[in-house]
C-alpha cells in the first residue's frame, strides 16, 4: 500500500510544486531509494514487534500473577514504557503541526502584503528588439512610441506605458551608486541599487505613490538634466531627516567613473523580489533618458485584462510581424507565482504535519483501547462499587488527556528551539509566536482527545456483572 501511495502522491507533488525546480520533469521513485524505505520499515515493524516479546521473557511470574487480571498484558514498567512511546509521539507531532503552522501564517501574512503597486487589471509582456532593425535611438525611440499609441487607442485599455524592469520582476539589472559630499565607503562596502527607467506616467498607471517631489514628465527629455527618481527606502538611508529631493546621486561608486542624477521625486517603495521580501534601494531614470531597446509594456484595462490579449498582439505584430512577446500575463499572476515555492513548502510540511497528526492518533487510541481491556476487571469492579459511567468517561479519558498534555509540555520545548531553524523561512510574524504555539497546543490536544472517545467509551459500558463473573 505504501508503495501504491508512493507512485500515487509522487504524481500530486509534481503538479503541485513550482516548476522551476530543477530536474521536475524527470523525477521518479527511485529503485533505491524505494528499497531503503522498506528496508527501514521492515526494521521498525520487526524492533517494534520483538520488543514486547523481550520484555515478556523478563517477567517475574509470582509479580504477574499476583496483579492478577487487572494489568494483564502488561506490569507497571511494560505500561509505563507505552505512554512514554505516545508521550514522544506527541512531542513530535506538536514540533510538526507547530512548524506547518508557521509557514501557514506566513503564507497568508504574505499574500496579504501591499506590494507597493496595483497590479490588478494589468497585463505585462516583454519586447527585445533586435540592434540590426532598431540601431539607433531614434529608432527604438520611435518603434515604442508608436506601439504606445497604438495600445492606448485600444478599447477597454485605461493607458500604457513601458518600464525596464515590471514591478515585483526582480532583479532586472543593479549597479553601485554613491552620494557626493558622503565620506566613500570601503570599497568591499559600496552600496548597491536596482536601476531601472520608466515612462512619464508610469507611477501614476501602476498608482504607485510619490512621497516627494514629482513624477517624470515631457520635459525630461534626452537633451534635459539628468534624473532620477528614488525610492523611500534609498531615501530615508540617506537623508532620514530632510527631502531627498534636490540631492544628487553619482552613477557607479566613489572609485568609479559615473554620471550624476538630481533626485526630482521619492517613490513609494516597492516589492521587487516578490510578496515575501523586503524592498531594496530602487533608481529609477527617465525612458527617455535611457532609451534601452529592451522593455516590458505594462496595460491597465478596463476590464477582464485576458479579453483584450489576443487584440494586443495583434497590434505588436503589426508593427512588426517578428518581434515575439515574451512574458505575456497578468502581474496578478507573477505575483502570485513568485509565492509559489513558500506555497510548496508550506504544502510539504503540512503533508507531514497530517501524517504525524494521524499517526499519533492511532497510537493514542491504541494504547487506550490496550488499557481498556487488560483493565476491564478493575472498571467492573468500580462499577459494581457505584461508580456512574459517567465518572469511568472522564477518568479513562483523563488517562488520554494526561499523556496529550505531557507531550504537549515537550513539544513546546522542541518547537521553541526548531523556531530558530525556520527563521530563513518564516516572514511576517516572529518565529516563536505564541498564538501559533497556542493554536497547535489546542489541536493536537484535539486530535488525542478524539482519538481516546472510543475506547473511553467501551470502558463506560463494561457488563459489570458479566465481567466480575468471569473473573
Amino acid at each position: 500500500a505504501g508503495v501504491a501511495f508512493a507512485y500515487w502522491g509522487l504524481r500530486l507533488l509534481i503538479g503541485a510544486a513550482p516548476s522551476d525546480i530543477p530536474r521536475l520533469a524527470g523525477t521518479t521513485v527511485d529503485p533505491q531509494v524505494l528499497l531503503f524505505a522498506c528496508g527501514i520499515t521492515l526494521a521498525a515493524g520487526l524492533l517494534a514487534g520483538l520488543a514486547p516479546v523481550m520484555l515478556a521473557g523478563k517477567m517475574d511470574l509470582t509479580t504477574a500473577l499476583k496483579e492478577g487480571a487487572r494489568m494483564a498484558g502488561g506490569g507497571k514498567q511494560r505500561q509505563a514504557f507505552r505512554n512514554l512511546l505516545v508521550i514522544a509521539e506527541v512531542a513530535l507531532t506538536f514540533v510538526l503541526a507547530f512548524g506547518s503552522g508557521l509557514l501557514l501564517r506566513s503564507l497568508i501574512a504574505a499574500q496579504r502584503i501591499n506590494p507597493g503597486f496595483d497590479p490588478q487589471r494589468v497585463l505585462a509582456f516583454s519586447l527585445q528588439l533586435p540592434s540590426k532593425a532598431y540601431g539607433s535611438p531614434e529608432a527604438i525611440s520611435g518603434f515604442y512610441t508608436r506601439l504606445l499609441t497604438d495600445l492606448r487607442r485600444l478599447p477597454g485599455v485605461v493607458d500604457a506605458n513601458s518600464v525596464s524592469c515590471a514591478p515585483g520582476a526582480g532583479d532586472c539589472g543593479d549597479w553601485f551608486y554613491s552620494v557626493p559630499g558622503r565620506p566613500a565607503p570601503p570599497q568591499n562596502e559600496v552600496p548597491i541599487a536596482l536601476f531601472d527607467s520608466a515612462d512619464a506616467g508610469y507611477f501614476r498607471m501602476m498608482r504607485i505613490p510619490i512621497r516627494q517631489g514629482r513624477e517624470f514628465n515631457e520635459s525630461d527629455g534626452a537633451a534635459g538634466p539628468k534624473v532620477a527618481i528614488v525610492n523611500e527606502t534609498l531615501a530615508r538611508a540617506w537623508w532620514p531627516n530632510e527631502p531627498a529631493v534636490g540631492h544628487q546621486i553619482k552613477v557607479g561608486g566613489p572609485y568609479q567613473e559615473g554620471g550624476l542624477l538630481e533626485v526630482v521625486g521619492v517613490a513609494g517603495d516597492v516589492r521587487q523580489f516578490g510578496l515575501d521580501s523586503q524592498p531594496s534601494a530602487d533608481i529609477c531614470r527617465p525612458s527617455s533618458q535611457m532609451n534601452g531597446s529592451d522593455r516590458t509594456i505594462l496595460i491597465r484595462t478596463a476590464g477582464n485584462p485576458a479579453s483584450l490579449m489576443t487584440a494586443i498582439r495583434a497590434r505588436v505584430l503589426a508593427l512588426d510581424r517578428n518581434l515575439p512577446l515574451q512574458r505575456f500575463g497578468t502581474l496578478e499572476e507573477s505575483l502570485g507565482a513568485g509565492l509559489a515555492q513558500r506555497r510548496f513548502t508550506t504544502l510539504l510540511l503540512t503533508l507531514f504535519a497530517g501524517l504525524a497528526v494521524m499517526l499519533a492518533a492511532i497510537g493514542i487510541y491504541g494504547l487506550l483501547s490496550y488499557w481498556v481491556t487488560s483493565r476491564e476487571s478493575e472498571i467492573a469492579l468500580r462499577l459494581a462499587l457505584g461508580a456512574s459511567p459517567s465518572r469511568i468517561l472522564r477518568w479513562t479519558s483523563f488517562q488520554a488527556l494526561r499523556l496529550a498534555l505531557i507531550g504537549v509540555a515537550l513539544g513546546v520545548v522542541g518547537g521553541w528551539a526548531a523556531a530558530r531553524a525556520l527563521e530563513d523561512l518564516v516572514f511576517g510574524i516572529p518565529p516563536r509566536n505564541p498564538a501559533t504555539i497556542i493554536a497547535a497546543a489546542l489541536a493536537v490536544i484535539t486530535i488525542a482527545f478524539a482519538a481516546a472517545l472510543v475506547p473511553a467509551w467501551r470502558a463506560a459500558r463494561v457488563d459489570a456483572a458479566r465481567r466480575l463473573h468471569y473473573t
